[in-house]
């Protein structure tokens, strides 16, 4: 099923959960050498131990993505993207590439929610994992090599 042009403005969460996993999927399959394990149900409970990253968008809809992961599932991908150049990422290196992967995966959910419109994404920026995250339209909890990766999706509002 293609998603381009499936977003008429009542598109519902269980959808959009579906958009989330797929556009995580293919970006951490394709890019960061990292397979999703499948779903975990319910939210894990925020830990300071863990990194999270918000990067805010507009355009043909606007909103703000989040992304937090387990601080073991950060270190894994982050060495999976960076390969041999860095056998073990240093705390610098792990934040460049979540905010990689929060810029990536953002923008595959968009492109797969309207394809037709034009997005501008913010900066990603590194966000306290223990912070609120305020409503949500749908959010996804990924089993992944190291861990847990957290997605939300909030349309609407200001981003």
């Amino acid at each position: 099923m293609s998603w381009n042009g499936y977003w008429k403005g009542s598109m519902v969460d269980a959808d959009l959960g579906i958009l989330l996993t797929a556009a995580a999927t293919d970006v951490l399959e394709t890019m960061f050498f990292t397979s999703v394990a499948g779903e975990v149900p319910g939210g894990a409970a925020a830990n300071d131990s863990e990194r999270a990253v918000q990067l805010r968008f507009w355009g043909g809809r606007s909103g703000t993505f989040r992304l937090r992961l387990s601080a073991s599932a950060a270190t894994v991908i982050a060495a999976n993207f960076l390969a041999d150049a860095v056998p073990e990422p240093s705390e610098e290196e792990i934040d460049q590439v979540i905010r990689e992967a929060a810029n990536m995966i953002c923008g595959s959910v968009l492109s797969r929610l309207d394809g037709e419109s034009e997005f501008n994404l913010g900066s990603p920026e590194l966000v306290d994992p223990l912070g609120a995250w305020g409503p949500r339209t749908a959010e996804k909890n990924l089993e992944v090599e190291g861990g847990v990766l957290a997605l939300s999706l909030q349309l609407g509002g200001n981003a």
